[in-house]
């Protein structure tokens, strides 16, 4: 333990420790949340925030999609989002990712620089590149068999508002055939859904559509315009 210690505080592998211990130091408030939910006796809340947590599979598209898009205009952002659907960001929260590669990373450069390096500095920082993409690689299979959980925590019961037929409305800058979130009204909260357009159609925010097909696998909904809602076309240019 003491070896493993030592290890741990030698700089070259420092800012990876400082990093997973921000991750342990989240999840004990996490736990601390939830035990003290349990000795006063009310769950409710957070198990509310737990499913808060999931719900960033909807903030940020089950299937990447919406993580392609910058904050600003909507554009691709190439490579860095495809990292981030490469890595199960959506079909997994975002939090449980990170702390899966922040591990990853740790274990990594302790490995490395304790049988490759021998501690140099420069071959610690020639390392780095190739340590990162092992973590993501083994942050991508560690974190793929929780797919399926995370999608049936998320997945609409039999109780739920039926959405295929009804209106929706655009709530991001635009709707595309790879981007989009709508949002159903409902007798309760409106219901917020990852949405994709069909036949090349473009919406822009505040669009109203109708809600065609439901594609179980990626956990988004096809929708078509409708004939009051201001469609755009794509730019043949």
């Amino acid at each position: 333990m003491s070896e493993l210690l030592t290890e741990s505080i030698r700089w070259v592998n420092l800012p990876f420790t400082v990093l997973l211990g921000i991750v342990v130091v989240y999840w004990l408030f996490v736990a601390i949340g939830f035990a003290d939910s349990g000795f006063h006796g009310d769950s409710g809340g957070d198990l509310g925030g737990f499913h808060k947590e999931l719900d960033l599979n909807k903030e940020l598209g089950t299937d990447g999609g919406a993580i392609h898009k910058e904050a600003g205009g909507g554009h691709d952002v190439g490579w860095f989002g495809h990292t981030l659907t490469f890595l199960n960001v959506g079909a997994v929260p975002l939090t449980f990712v990170v702390s899966v590669l922040a591990l990853c990373l740790w274990t990594g450069s302790l490995l490395i620089n304790r049988y490759l390096t021998g501690g140099s500095p420069l071959l610690a920082l020639a390392f780095l590149l190739p340590n990162l993409a092992a973590s993501v690689v083994a942050t991508k299979l560690i974190t793929q068999p929780f797919r399926p959980l995370f999608r049936l925590l998320l997945r609409e019961g039999p109780d739920e508002t039926p959405v295929i037929g009804q209106r929706c409305k655009i709530v991001t800058s635009e709707a595309t055939p790879d981007f989009g979130q709508a949002e159903v009204v409902t007798t309760g909260a409106p219901l917020l859904l990852n949405v994709r357009t069909m036949n090349d159609a473009r919406m822009v925010r505040g669009d109203q559509a109708a809600i065609v097909r439901h594609d179980a696998e990626r956990g988004i909904y096809y929708i078509t315009p409708l004939p009051d809602s201001d469609t755009q076309t794509p730019n043949p240019s």
